[in-house]
């Protein structure tokens, strides 16, 4: 499976490749500081962790990038001897080149040196015996190589081929041959159209998300008029159910979240009724439109306000990073949590509670749209439906 997008820097600015097109759009290339806040404008080399989070390298310091919510976590940048020391101590001081093999081991390249990760939770450290020449070690990469020493960076492309960039030139690398191909190296005019023809400092394979199962507004109830306790029920309960593919680096199921977007109307005893939603930003919490979609959200009761309503906190349903950490039942990610789950679990019991026997009467005619979307790419919309909840009754 080929990458989506591949990131590419200069010493200053940034480009972004697009496999569906082949290029960059024109708009590109722009600079670093415009686009990238926080980051320096010079990034020596950039790696995809394979789970929703890029980290990139500047000199002796490092950035975490979460690709979810577009930018860098709190705390960073921290110092490289977090991940280099004793025999790749040097490594500490800047790195030229960094890329996923995509089989839970990381590579790291300065000068004409290289050393290998092994990313498990486990041991998520240098392996031992390494540092090792580059020269010798990699095939077709021999002693006074163009690629033996001063590379630019390297592109895990997702299709069974590894990219190296150095100067205006490229080469690919088999993944299943464990060499460089035939007729390689490559000038990067003329075959990357839109990427820097010389000079690339950094690049990365962004992660993206690919749905593996869609089963969204399953189970549904249908119009129910439920009696519990003494109060009654007028409305509809459906699941939400997505799993997100875990191979084929850069796949990344880390990435995949759901968005469930509403439109309508509430009316209590012939009245309509307002019906607010969240508002993430904090600012006072928007009123559901007849007409217009949006965001929904489920509310939790008892907590700390958010938007200025007493007991009341508005989260959006499917967002990972969100802060309600699977504390609420009808949003979750799991297999094996939130952050990284593979799976998405969520219901909606959208209707009216009311006193049994009151005699009031009710409705809700809703639309819902659901949809699974990639949020490493400005939630690009991966597989959506549709649905209407219209019910009505008496208390």
């Amino acid at each position: 499976m080929k990458a989506r997008r591949v990131y590419f820097f200069d010493s200053t600015r940034y480009t972004r490749f697009e496999s569906a097109i082949n290029g960059a759009l024109p708009v590109y290339p722009l600079d670093t500081a415009s686009r990238w806040h926080g980051l320096p404008a010079r990034i020596d080399a950039a790696v995809n962790w394979g789970n929703g989070k890029v980290y990139f390298f500047s000199g002796n310091q490092y950035y975490r990038y979460d690709t979810r919510v577009d930018g860098i976590d709190p705390g960073y940048p921290k110092p490289m001897t977090i991940w280099f020391s004793g025999a790749s101590a040097d490594f500490a001081n800047g790195i030229d080149a960094a890329v996923n093999w995509g089989n839970g081991k990381a590579y790291f390249f300065r000068g004409d040196q290289y050393v290998r990760y092994d990313m498990s939770d486990a041991v998520d450290s240098v392996e031992a015996g390494y540092p090792k020449p580059i020269a010798g070690n990699w095939g077709g990469v021999g002693v006074g190589s163009t690629f033996a020493s001063g590379i630019g960076d390297i592109v895990n492309y997702g299709n069974g081929k590894v990219y190296w960039f150095k100067g205006d030139q490229y080469a690919r690398f088999d993944l299943g041959s464990k060499g460089m191909d035939a007729d390689y190296p490559k000038p990067i005019a003329g075959n990357w159209p839109g990427v820097f023809t010389t000079g690339i400092a950094a690049a990365v394979e962004w992660p993206m998300a690919l749905v593996d199962t869609f089963n969204v507004h399953t189970g549904s109830s249908g119009c129910v008029s439920n009696v519990t306790g003494g109060s009654r029920f007028i409305g509809e309960t459906f699941n939400n159910n997505i799993d997100y593919k875990t191979v084929d680096y850069p796949v990344t199921a880390a990435v995949g979240e759901y968005r469930q977007y509403v439109r309508g109307t509430f009316t209590w005893s012939g009245t309509a009724i307002t019906h607010l939603l969240m508002n993430p930003s904090g600012g006072a919490a928007p009123a559901m439109s007849a007409t217009t979609f949006q965001e929904d959200g489920v509310h939790q009761s008892g907590s700390t306000p958010l938007a200025g309503i007493p007991g009341l906190v508005f989260w959006r349903y499917g967002h990972r990073m969100d802060p309600q950490a699977n504390n609420i039942a009808s949003d979750q990610f799991t297999g094996p949590d939130r952050p990284t789950g593979r799976s998405y679990r969520g219901w909606d019991g959208p209707g009216w509670t009311g006193a049994a026997g009151s005699g009031v009467s009710c409705a809700l005619n809703l639309d819902f749209r659901g949809d699974a979307v990639d949020a490493a790419h400005a939630d690009l919309v991966l597989q959506t439906v549709s649905w209407t909840v219209n019910c009505s009754g008496v208390m």
